[in-house]
């Protein structure tokens, strides 16, 4: 889980789209997955009405407008800087987006009525907004930090930068290996050495005084708190 996400948000960072939208609605799934069906169950769509609910939906409509009108405001693009209708990088993270966001709502007609109300609340008008999206991408901008973001460094838009993302990636994979091999605990202590020693360039005291504390860690939560910590294809027997 952790790796994946680590990839959409570095893949959404190099295609100019903003993560924090997408950290919060995955923080918030299921509360408001939750709380959509009590409030269904409960009120029926009355509750959609109520004053709180009005007032958010202006506060999102009153966003909505005042990003279209700030736009607008914007000033137009000389006719020898316009740009043809073409497919950019950046559309292409939108284009799955929209087949993503379609393939649920399609898989949601198969569910019960309760259990199809947040694919279709939320999927239904993200798609909308992706295709909305995916046409000001293939019409806009001629700019190149509109095809594709690599302003965070020079270092991080260089080879190199990418290389090493690709090596940390690699890294976290090799520690996923090691706790389908020998378990969580004995993986993590392997992995904190080699980490601490070769990326951190930490000295052999301090890298031992850290996994120190990190086993006791490890082992008070199975102690004190009867955590049950992932065993390995090989047990280690602790």
């Amino acid at each position: 889980m952790m790796l994946g996400l680590g990839l959409l948000g570095w893949g959404m960072k190099r295609l100019g789209w903003a993560r924090p939208p997408f950290l919060i609605a995955f923080v918030l799934s299921n509360p408001t997955e939750r709380y959509l069906w009590i409030s269904v169950n409960r009120y029926g769509w009355s509750w959609v009405t109520r004053p709180g609910t009005l007032a958010i939906l202006a506060l999102l409509v009153a966003s909505l407008v005042y990003w279209i009108v700030s736009r607008k405001r914007r000033p137009a693009a000389s006719p020898s800087t316009q740009v043809a209708w073409r497919f950019r990088p950046t559309a292409l993270f939108t284009v799955f987006l929209i087949v993503f966001l379609a393939g649920a709502a399609l898989e949601a007609t198969t569910f019960p009525f309760y259990a199809a109300l947040l694919p279709f609340v939320a999927a239904v008008p993200a798609a909308l907004m992706a295709t909305g999206q995916l046409i000001l991408q293939l019409r806009g901008g001629g700019k190149s930090d509109e095809v594709l973001d690599l302003t965070t460094s020079e270092e991080a838009a260089s080879r190199k930068g990418t290389l090493r993302a690709l090596l940390f990636f690699g890294v976290v994979l090799a520690y996923y290996g090691l706790i389908w091999a020998v378990g969580f605990r004995p993986a993590t202590l392997l992995f904190l050495v080699a980490f601490l020693r070769v990326f951190a360039a930490s000295t052999w005291l301090r890298t031992g005084l850290y996994t120190a504390i990190v086993f006791a860690v490890l082992q008070g939560m199975v102690y004190f708190l009867s955590v049950e910590m992932p065993e390995g294809f090989w047990s280690l027997g602790f």
